[in-house]
């Protein structure tokens, strides 16, 4: 089983509104800012941490995104209402129709399509490649974390 949160990092996703610094400290984390800054960043590398701020911004945000239900439902209650423009009441009917995929268009399509098998040689090819672009990526990834480290 994997490590628990502590109380720290538990406040430190409770309190994090897109400042880690600012949350570190709030967590009671102590330093300067730089520390502090440092600790956010290992913080929100964290993936159990990112993940539940994520969570936690997810389910702050979704009640303000409506539904596909609730998109029809208003949608139709413009369509239906007389006292609307009939211009909206036109364009509720048009994204009504496009939601349920009224106008979309079917084409049938007939033909052969050709498969090329690969040989042994140019598989293993297309793996050692593969191989040297993971570690270009993680070269570039630690570069990268590096010189955020110098720039804050």
């Amino acid at each position: 089983m994997g490590e628990k949160l502590t109380s720290k990092q538990l406040k430190f996703i409770e309190v994090y509104a897109g400042n880690g610094t600012e949350a570190a400290k709030l967590a009671g984390y102590e330093g300067d800012e730089n520390t502090l800054g440092v600790t956010a960043n290992r913080l929100l590398r964290n993936t159990k941490i990112a993940a539940a701020i994520n969570a936690r911004q997810a389910e702050k945000i979704r009640p303000l995104i409506a539904t596909r239900e609730e998109r029809q439902a208003f949608w139709t209650k413009v369509l239906h209402d007389e006292s609307e423009k009939m211009m909206d009441r036109l364009r509720a009917s048009e994204l009504l129709g496009k939601s349920e995929a009224d106008f979309t268009e079917k084409v049938k399509l007939d033909g052969e399509v050709g498969v090329k098998m690969l040989s042994e040689k140019q598989s293993e090819t297309i793996a050692k490649n593969k191989a040297a672009l993971e570690k270009l990526r993680a070269a570039n990834d630690a570069i990268a974390d590096a010189l955020k480290g110098k720039i804050k």
